[in-house]
């Protein structure tokens, strides 16, 4: 599976991950082959790329937290909530939230092992539903990592799905404004906290811990954060996990001002917020549950050689287990072979490789083609 930008994507490439419109719907499901008028639409929709099977790593399974269908039913929610543009919630709402948020809760409990792998591609127009139901996959992780209860879990959950329900307020223009934003501007996006936690105000049942999550997500450590100026313990640990999981999902995806930060460099701008900007604590839970390098990217090794992520163990981002599909040795790989980087401490990640780099090798027959096949032949043999 590999990211290929929009523009690449050619007739009869077949997709590998399913896309989604911006209510959450399926537009295309995996296996189905590119036609030539499905790439004109996507383009039309503002889609920068799709994932397709590109017959390297077509055997990976990508372990979602959260089951297709939850997500589908959270960012429907989450669509007709935000495009609604309204100044208050109707009160049943308050009742579907609670039912995506135990869902959600219910899919973590069920794959206690799963790492955070948030690779859906978004357009511009969709980026909020997404970005909305990735803070609270993130936070919810955080949480129970942090050993929260059941109880403490939906709380957390409501008020990370909701956390930017007050942007519906901002004007539409300085949400999409692609340049910077003037100080008149940034006092009118600042507004959104407070303004989302009276959005929220008539649904029933929501409790205190997710209207702190709501009016408190853009607090900081440090007291730097906006709109109280909070630090430290007077921000609840709710809004702390939730300040992290908005942080690295906001940097991981494409904005209208600038493109997508790698993941691995959006978990450095979390770490080297550490005891400043975040929570120390929460930053070590949230490490123990983001995969870094996210099963069907592409990698380079510290000894040069370009493999595929297969899976990340549970509690190690850095460290993957992967599949070499191009050494630096002359000559072509005969067979690929897996590299589990928990054992092997000698070798590490060096970066994330370009998909301009993957298309380019594979041109020049510089990289394994047939990895899913010989795999499975060479698994075959071996027992």
């Amino acid at each position: 599976m590999r990211r290929v930008p929009i523009s690449k994507v050619k007739q009869g490439m077949k997709v590998a991950k399913c896309i989604y419109s911006a209510n959450g719907s399926i537009l295309i499901r995996p296996g189905v082959g590119v036609s030539s008028v499905m790439v004109k639409r996507l383009k039309q929709l503002g889609f920068p790329a799709i994932y397709v099977d590109d017959g390297l790593l077509s055997d990976i399974e990508i372990d979602e937290v959260i089951t297709e269908q939850t997500r589908v039913m959270a960012n429907t929610l989450v669509h007709q909530v935000m495009s609604s543009r309204a100044n208050k919630l109707p009160d049943k709402k308050g009742e579907e939230f609670k039912d995506v948020i135990t869902k959600m809760i219910e899919d973590i409990m069920d794959n206690p092992f799963s790492m955070a792998q948030l690779s859906d591609i978004n357009t511009i127009d969709n980026y909020t539903f997404n970005h909305s139901v990735n803070v609270c996959i993130l936070s919810l992780l955080t949480g129970k990592e942090l050993g929260l209860r059941r109880d403490q879990l939906m709380e957390l959950g409501m008020g990370a799905m909701l956390h930017d329900v007050g942007k519906v307020v901002v004007p539409i223009h300085i949400l999409n404004k692609p340049g910077r934003l003037t100080e008149q501007e940034f006092q009118e996006v600042q507004k959104h906290p407070r303004d989302g936690c009276s959005i929220i105000s008539s649904l029933k049942g929501i409790g205190d811990g997710a209207s702190q999550v709501v009016l408190e997500h853009h607090e900081r450590y440090d007291g730097s954060g906006y709109p109280n100026g909070y630090s430290e313990d007077k921000i609840s640990i709710y809004s702390k996990i939730a300040a992290v999981a908005d942080v690295f999902d906001a940097v991981t995806s494409d904005r209208v001002y600038r493109k997508s930060m790698q993941p691995d460099k959006g978990l450095g701008i979390i770490m080297n917020g550490a005891g400043s900007q975040f929570d120390f604590k929460v930053i070590q839970c949230f490490y123990k549950r983001v995969a870094v390098y996210p099963s069907g990217s592409y990698i380079r090794l510290s000894n040069g050689e370009i493999a595929g992520v297969v899976e990340t163990p549970t509690g190690l981002p850095l460290n993957p287990t992967v599949r070499v599909i191009s050494t630096t040795e002359e000559g072509m790989l005969k067979q690929p072979f897996e590299r589990r980087l928990a054992e092997e401490l000698t070798i590490t990640v060096k970066e994330l490789v370009p998909d301009h780099e993957v298309e380019k090798l594979i041109a020049t027959g510089k990289i394994y083609k047939n990895g899913s096949s010989q795999m499975e032949k060479l698994t075959n043999n071996n027992g």
